[in-house]
């Protein structure tokens, strides 16, 4: 749960590019309705937000109907905000084993 997203106050979202290698044009799409989550699901767009509800998904199995294994609710943003693609950063994320002991 993200309680206090404002992307009018600059805030984003940032995800790996060792998760999304594709990083900027990894595919993104945003739903004005609800009913529409399965039909998405089951195309290529790797992240879906759901307007209505708050929810961004992770679609892991491409253009195969669901999520797959890996996919599924990744965030709910609390009150719903404008999510787009530009709210989105990729970074290479640093892990504990890049820091000495």
């Amino acid at each position: 749960m993200i309680k206090d997203f404002n992307p009018k106050q600059g805030d984003l979202i940032a995800f790996d590019l060792g998760d999304f290698p594709r990083g900027s044009k990894t595919k993104f799409k945003s739903l004005s309705k609800s009913r529409q989550l399965n039909r998405w699901a089951a195309k290529r767009h790797q992240l879906i937000y759901d307007k209505n509800k708050g929810n961004l998904y992770f679609n892991a199995n491409g253009n195969h109907a669901g999520f797959g294994a890996d996919g599924g609710l990744i965030a709910s943003l609390n009150g719903n905000p404008k999510l787009n693609k530009s709210n989105i950063e990729y970074l290479e994320l640093l892990a504990p084993s890049d820091f000495p002991l």
